[in-house]
């Protein structure tokens, strides 16, 4: 629970529990894929994601910036007719909004 002071940045900058969903973006989140499909048995991909977040207290007049970064690589193997192999791997520093199938709002 942040102090009194500082409620109106909050409601208006961050996620405050309610149903409106605020995220301090800067920008758009900004991201890269590349899948490779050598032959019908394999499906290998990397991806990368960059988002920048800005906020403002109040209290003190500072705005704090904040680049947050991340990236995966997946692959799909069919190791024998009817059998695959799947493997999903993602590392992120401000991207974990990207792990759920939940629906993008900001």
């Amino acid at each position: 629970m942040l102090p009194s002071a500082l409620t109106a940045l909050a409601g208006s900058q961050f996620d405050n529990a309610t149903n409106v969903l605020v995220t301090p973006n800067v920008h758009p989140d900004i991201i890269a894929k590349l899948a490779f499909d050598p032959s019908s048995r394999v499906h290998f991909e990397i991806a990368g994601i960059e988002r920048t977040f800005k906020d403002w207290n109040p209290v003190t007049g500072v705005h704090s910036t904040k680049a947050g970064a991340g990236g995966s690589v997946n692959a799909n193997f069919e190791v024998v007719k009817n059998f695959r192999l799947i493997t999903n791997n993602y590392w992120s520093d401000g991207g974990g909004r990207y792990l759920s199938a939940m629906p993008r709002t900001s």
